[in-house]
């Protein structure tokens, strides 16, 4: 056990980067994607604190996060051991990508996750039942290219591009990023589209764990990423050749990014807790923005000091892709347009209603309580 009675544990068969597979920079395997549902959020009352005094507590809460700063709250909570005011042991556990985390919800392995919107609304989609309860980043999706392609892109922002980096390098664009279903993959199969490119013909994806983006670029075996903070901080203060070719804004401005995601037992049968662990992210979220010398050294020591120096999570915490936002209301809109892209091309199974996967009551409950939240 760790302080707080906080416990982690990396769930097996190469979906969970290891601390020795993050820290080695290891080109390990990834797993796919899993499915969801949902009604109504009916933990209203709970959220407001009328249920709490009779309300059963769990063995335990699992929450699931990734060793990226998305995930930054878990790991801030965590540091800070808010999670003893659940009121039930907490455990951490990590994995590589968003989809692998789906698995997990579908298996009953995990509670509550720190992964993307898409593998949100793709869960529900397939009839997994649980409900967003706040946001957490927005425009954090970048793609970061090797210097040669991003003059070439920015002289000529067309899939024309494409082509005269192939014809420069004698290979086409080799582009790293998570595997499909995550919003990084989203954004860039997004990107290609508005551009009338072809995922297969004009570039080649390489969908990978996050670890593996970073190796891979540090390797300099492909010559981009689709990829999020602290890979683009990590990846720029070696020196190498690299810079953000496309911000996320211009893919789609408030791009929605990771959510806290609560399984519908939870916001059916511990409204208290869900209740809590908003609050929690709203804390953390304050940290984030306004303690930043405290986050990067949490975080450094979180993700592992070899792969993230305190330098370095600073730097990813200054970087203009790092845009905390945890009210939900405020992803709607952008999620549906998200949703209904990766409906069209097949990677969500259909577009989710807005009550289907949105609960607002905890968040809202939260802010009118400690307004001064509101800011976050």
């Amino acid at each position: 056990m760790n302080r707080g009675g906080t416990r982690r544990a990396a769930l097996g068969g190469g979906a969970v980067a290891t601390l020795g597979a993050l820290l080695g920079l290891a080109l390990a395997g990834c797993g796919g994607a899993a499915g969801s549902t949902s009604g109504a959020a009916s933990g209203a009352t709970g959220a407001s604190g009328t249920a709490a005094k009779s309300e059963p507590k769990p063995d335990k809460v699992r929450v699931a996060y990734l060793p990226i700063l998305p995930s930054a709250h878990a790991m801030v909570a965590d540091a800070k051991n808010w999670y003893a005011e659940l009121g039930a042991p907490v455990e951490l556990v990590r994995f590589e990508s968003g989809p692998p985390i789906v698995q997990a919800l579908a298996g009953k392995q995990v509670d509550v996750a720190y992964f993307g919107i898409g593998p949100a609304y793709q869960a529900v989609a397939k009839g997994i039942e649980g409900k967003v309860v706040a946001a957490d980043i927005v425009e954090q999706v970048v793609l970061l290219a090797a210097n040669d392609f991003a003059d070439l892109y920015a002289g000529n922002k067309s899939k024309a591009a494409f082509a005269s980096y192939a014809s420069k390098a004698g290979h086409k664009l080799r582009i790293a990023t998570l595997p499909p279903g995550a919003v990084p993959d989203t954004m860039l199969r997004m990107w290609l589209d508005k551009l009338g490119a072809d995922a297969e013909k004009d570039v080649e994806v390489l969908g990978m764990g996050e670890d593996r983006v970073r190796a891979a670029l540090i390797a300099q075996q492909v010559d981009a990423a689709m990829i999020l903070e602290p890979v683009v901080s990590i990846v720029r203060s070696t020196g190498l050749p690299y810079k953000v070719a496309v911000p996320g804004a211009e893919i789609l401005p408030g791009q929605p990014g990771a959510v806290l995601f609560v399984t519908q037992q939870y916001v059916d049968r511990y409204p208290s807790i869900v209740k809590k662990l908003v609050e929690i992210h709203l804390r953390a979220t304050k940290l984030l923005k306004e303690q930043k010398d405290e986050a990067a050294k949490i975080l450094s020591e979180k993700i592992g000091p070899e792969a993230l120096s305190p330098a370095v999570a600073r730097q990813a915490l200054d970087s203009p892709a790092t845009n905390w936002r945890a009210n939900p209301h405020s992803i709607v809109a952008a999620t549906k347009v998200l949703n209904e892209f990766d409906a069209k091309v097949g990677t969500a199974a259909r577009v989710v209603k807005e009550d289907e996967l949105f609960a607002f009551s905890f968040y809202d409950a939260v802010v009118k309580e400690q307004p001064a939240f509101a800011a976050y």
